[in-house]
């Protein structure tokens, strides 16, 4: 089971600590925004990528709450972008799993 204690961390090369902390309070915001937890987020991304590295040959069938939370989690990352101004195919911000 996902660890309810996780927060969302921004990286991006060469980013200063300061435009880090503003990538990663627009994601929270997003995902604060669409109602998802970090928890939930992680959850759901958890289990995407355990259909990923399963052998099975049907499609990811994700329930509403992690599909809302993997939306979520989408949008959380267009918006830690859209805060540092990063266009789309620059290489941009990407959110990963931190314990709190």
């Amino acid at each position: 089971m996902p660890d309810p204690q996780v927060r969302l961390e921004a990286l991006l090369d060469g980013a200063t600590p300061e435009q880090l902390h503003i990538a990663q309070r627009a994601a929270e915001q997003a995902l604060d925004a669409a109602g998802v937890t970090p928890a939930q987020a992680y959850a759901a991304e958890v289990a995407l990528l355990d259909w990923g590295d399963s052998d099975t040959n049907e499609a990811f069938r994700p329930s509403p709450e992690q599909s809302r939370a993997l939306d979520a989690l989408d949008l959380a990352e267009r918006a830690a972008n859209e805060a540092l101004k990063i266009q789309p195919g620059q290489l941009g911000v990407m959110l990963d799993w931190a314990e709190s």
